[in-house]
């Protein structure tokens, strides 16, 4: 049994086992009741709900199944407490790095992990890829987990005797109280773009989420932000009251300065600046992503590291060039007639952006492959579309998880963004269309396949069914 199966306290009924105090919290898709009869039924010894939820008919029960009943006034709170109390005092004995932002936090928290492994720590990190403590790797559909989750990963990591974990936040995460309590010792911000409006109803509203979780940063701790993004370095300097160090390509204040940068298909290379000292990195990870997420890794390092920071730099310098590629990001692949394939999950403008003018500058053809996701941002779609158009030779128009929402209404936003000026295919199966889009593009061409990432299902009317672009690419090597 792994650990998050056999939590102590737990917020998911699924999760509950023989003695187990369940925190029943209401949800969107699931009813408060019926998740308590369940918890009950797999063997919790007390439920924590909320003081309004109480009411005869459920002590009753609960007394008959001899399951101690608790009202809460809040229940963040009280899970929190609870937490502290059964798992113990365990924040003193491993590192915490949290990394947030609006892209390039699955990348940094697993090159950060990587490189900690390498310079001799024991790792353990929570993400959208999925969690991994020492090598050992944990399944997730969920970017950031929750609370309950991640006081049971932090104690396991504690008995593995790890020392650092690094956590992907996400704003909604912060707003949804999943970190709630959790003391960071440092925290990376990597930039910030107006997103998830389905969920915040303002730019302002997102960004003001994602500045909240470094009010859990330690004393003594640092916030480590992209200088060269005018929305954070704005805000820091104006109401940020902690140390802060920046990283970038345009302030000689900068911690880590970006001097240059050089992306080709098959590698990146750039060149930072600490202390004076210039550092040439060759990576074999292609994309203009890459020196960004580096190089806020080494803002990190240069605090962690500050005595021995040239010392670690010959170590990274050596592994730069034996990074692993990640699931899902920028991942690449050769197939029939020297086609590259590139697999990519962007799905907001700025990610497609940033794609789509790196991929353009390293082939003579381009084939853009995407979707929209239902039931998100739809002000997006048209936007996104005048993005592939404008760098694509031909556009392959498929579905990316319409969850509920009818796909010909996703598709009707996303063609608003075309004045059709390239070749525009629309076909709906998206396995069917990944075959299409290969025999469109030209011997040594490039065909990028983009929203989807890492993922290994297709998600349709509340059903998720089996889908791996990676698997369907690789039969066509």
């Amino acid at each position: 049994m792994q650990f998050f199966e056999k939590r102590k306290i737990s917020a998911s009924s699924t999760h509950i086992v023989k003695g187990s105090i369940f925190f029943a919290f209401s949800g969107a898709n699931s009813s408060v009741q019926k998740n308590i009869y369940e918890a009950v039924d797999r063997g919790a010894s007390e439920v924590v709900v909320e003081k309004s939820f109480c009411n005869q008919i459920l002590e009753k029960y609960l007394s008959s199944r001899n399951v101690i009943l608790t009202a809460s006034d809040n229940l963040h709170d009280d899970l929190l407490k609870r937490c502290l109390s059964v798992y113990g005092n365990i924040f003193s004995s491993i590192t915490i790095i949290g990394v947030t932002g609006t892209k390039g936090k699955s990348s940094t928290v697993f090159y950060t992990a990587y490189l900690l492994n390498k310079l001799g720590y024991r790792v353990a990190y929570l993400s959208t890829l999925h969690n991994c403590i020492d090598g050992e790797i944990f399944e997730t559909n969920l970017t950031t987990n929750p609370l309950d989750y991640i006081f049971s990963f932090l104690y396991e990591a504690v008995l593995r005797r790890i020392d650092y974990v690094i956590i992907e936040v996400s704003a909604q995460a912060v707003t949804k109280k999943r970190v709630y309590g959790i003391p960071f010792d440092h925290v990376i911000f990597t930039n910030f773009s107006p997103e998830h409006s389905e969920f915040y109803q303002t730019p302002d509203e997102y960004f003001s989420a994602k500045t909240q979780l470094f009010s859990q940063i330690k004393n003594g701790g640092k916030l480590i932000f992209n200088g060269s993004d005018s929305a954070i370095k704005k805000w820091v300097i104006s109401e940020y009251k902690g140390e802060a160090f920046s990283y970038g390509n345009g302030d000689c204040h900068e911690t880590i300065q970006i001097v240059k940068m050089n992306i080709r298909s098959e590698m990146t290379d750039f060149c930072i600046s600490y202390d004076g000292i210039y550092y040439e990195m060759k990576t074999n990870i292609f994309g203009a992503h890459v020196p960004w997420n580096i190089s806020a890794i080494l803002t990190l390092f240069s605090i962690l590291f500050s005595n021995s920071f040239h010392e670690v730099m010959k170590v990274i310098s050596n592994e730069s060039n034996n990074l692993p590629q990640i699931p899902g990001r920028c991942e690449r692949y050769r197939i029939e007639r020297d086609i590259t394939v590139c697999i990519d999950r962007a799905h907001t403008p700025e990610s497609f952006l940033l794609l789509m003018k790196t991929l353009r500058s390293i082939t003579n053809h381009l084939v853009v492959l995407f979707g929209c996701g239902g039931n998100r941002d739809k002000r997006k779609r048209p936007l996104i579309a005048e993005i592939v158009e404008e760098f694509a030779d031909i556009i392959v128009v498929t579905e990316d998880n319409p969850r509920s929402e009818p796909l010909k209404d996703i598709i009707r936003d996303i063609i608003l963004g075309f004045s059709f000026k390239k070749p525009v295919h629309i076909i709906i199966d998206r396995e069917e269309a990944i075959r299409f889009a290969i025999s469109l593009t030209n011997n040594g061409g490039m065909l990028a396949l983009v929203g989807k990432g890492e993922e290994q299902y297709q998600e349709r009317n509340g059903n998720k069914f089996l889908f791996s672009e990676k698997e369907i690419v690789q039969r066509k090597r």
